[in-house]
Formats: C-alpha cells, sequence, structure tokens
C-alpha cells in the first residue's frame, strides 16, 4: 500500500536523522566515527568535521530504504496483522441498488473513533478498519471479538464510505461511472491537494 512506503520512509528518516544528531554532536565524536570507518574500509576520508557536522545539524539531506526492504517488511508485518484482523468483528456491508463502494489505490482506510486524538491505530477501541471488497461488498473491521455479521447499509452511508476512501487514496480512484467519480473528487478536493494534479478522472 502507499501509504505503507510512506509510512515507512518516514519513520526511518526521521529515526536515523536523530541518531546522526547524536552522533555527530561534536568533531571529537565525529571524528571517531570516521577513523572507525577508515579502519573498517581501509579508505581514507577527506572531508572537513566541521563541514560534516553542520550539513548532520542543519538535516539537509534525505534518507530513503529500498523497495526490497520495505516489501521484507510487509511480508513479516503482514503476518502478524493476519492474528489481528481474524480476532475482529467483521460487519459485511451490501450497498442498496443504486448505490456503489468505490476503491481506490490505497484502499486500507483507518476511521478512528471521534474522541481519539490525534489519530489512534488499528488496535485503537473504537476504530473501524475499511476495505472495499466490491462495487456491491464492503467490509468494516471493528474491536477484537469473534463477530461476522451482514447487513444492508443506506445510499448516504454507503456515500460517506465513499468519501473516507477517496480522500485516502494516493492517486487514483476507481468506481462504478465517472459521473459518480468525478462528484467525490469535486466534495473532498483531493485533486487541489498537491501543486501539481493529485488526481485524474478518466
Amino acid at each position: 500500500m502507499p501509504d505503507y512506503g510512506k509510512a515507512v520512509n518516514e519513520m526511518f528518516a526521521k529515526t536515523m536523522k536523530k541518531i546522526n544528531l547524536l552522533m555527530f554532536s561534536s568533531e571529537k565524536q565525529a571524528a571517531a566515527i570516521l577513523k572507525k570507518v577508515e579502519e573498517d574500509t581501509g579508505q581514507k576520508i577527506d572531508i572537513s568535521l566541521k563541514g560534516l557536522i553542520d550539513f548532520v545539524q542543519g538535516e539537509r539531506y534525505d534518507l530513503e530504504i529500498s523497495k526490497e526492504w520495505r516489501l521484507e517488511m510487509m511480508m513479516s508485518l503482514g503476518s502478524e496483522l493476519i492474528g489481528f484482523f481474524l480476532n475482529m468483528d467483521w460487519l459485511f456491508l451490501e450497498a442498496p441498488n443504486k448505490s456503489s463502494f468505490i476503491t481506490s489505490d490505497n484502499p486500507f482506510v483507518l476511521v478512528p473513533p471521534k474522541d481519539c486524538n490525534p489519530r489512534g491505530g488499528m488496535i485503537t477501541k473504537g476504530a473501524k478498519k475499511v476495505i472495499p471488497l466490491s462495487l456491491k461488498t464492503c467490509l468494516i473491521m471493528g474491536d477484537y471479538g469473534q463477530k461476522i455479521v451482514s447487513g444492508s447499509i443506506s445510499s448516504e452511508n454507503v456515500r460517506k464510505i465513499n468519501l473516507n476512501i477517496a480522500a485516502h487514496c494516493d492517486r487514483f480512484i476507481i468506481g462504478r461511472d465517472r459521473a459518480l467519480l468525478e462528484r467525490l473528487v469535486k466534495i473532498t478536493k483531493i485533486d487541489k491537494w498537491k501543486v501539481e494534479s493529485r488526481v485524474s478522472v478518466g
């Protein structure tokens, strides 16, 4: 999922930058680190300690992990998440005749409880995990439990779910017809979130 990759990259970058701030907090520490690198690699490092410290302390750089490492993390976490999901209440919702669910390139939507600050997580009590399964069916996972329930919902509730799905997309939303997608884009304004067009309908 796009959000997963972004979240992992952001977490990795923030963590490593904090570690680097501590490691390169003085010329003495920086010199010791460079000396160790030179001993390990057998290569002389010709760099200004002051310039290196200014660079690190100014955080004028970006970090990005490889796609392969992210996939490995996803596989590892996936097996754990399956256990969480299987022990949650499952509610299968059916859209009425003239309504349908949409999906997107980021279809897993976490809806936190109203009193949650700021967002909560997947196991936060009251958080809803929304996954559109088809045009007519949507799965909502609730709190811990063993219930599996199905039922119909109103067109208005389908609309609310679709708005949530659209608002959490990365670049694309997919639905029954162009008119439906254009209405959702207009309401959520997701095509205005970035300077370049974030969403296209077509």
